[in-house]
């Protein structure tokens, strides 16, 4: 299988917390979490196994300086489909943590 571009947009000013995934409800619907080179939290979310993505899904429009993802998944015993997603909105955002969850398998 051929490498497949999910979205040239990922932010480059922190590598350290600029993309989590893929997380994978099944083995066609995933998502990507990421900073975009606007610097907002975004995700791209794919149903055929990774071929194609849909991407700019905006988790939070604004300066996400900071972004870390759990999957449901990742605990033992736990066979959830979200994504629980933690991010630091900076400077316009006046230095606030925010939480929010992604659902893996419809997207919500």
């Amino acid at each position: 299988m051929a490498d497949t571009q999910v979205d040239s947009t990922v932010s480059t000013y922190n590598r350290a917390s600029g993309l989590w995934g893929p997380y994978w409800s099944d083995e066609s619907t995933g998502v990507i979490v990421y900073i975009d080179s606007d610097q907002y939290a975004s995700f791209a979310r794919t149903t055929d196994k990774g071929v194609t993505w849909s991407f700019g899904n905006d988790i939070k429009i604004g300066t996400c300086r900071v972004l870390v993802a759990w999957y449901d998944k990742e605990t033992p015993g736990d066979s959830g489909t979200l994504v629980h997603v933690a991010y630091f909105e900076g400077i316009n955002g006046g230095n606030t943590l925010h939480y929010r969850t992604i659902d893996v398998s419809d997207g919500s």
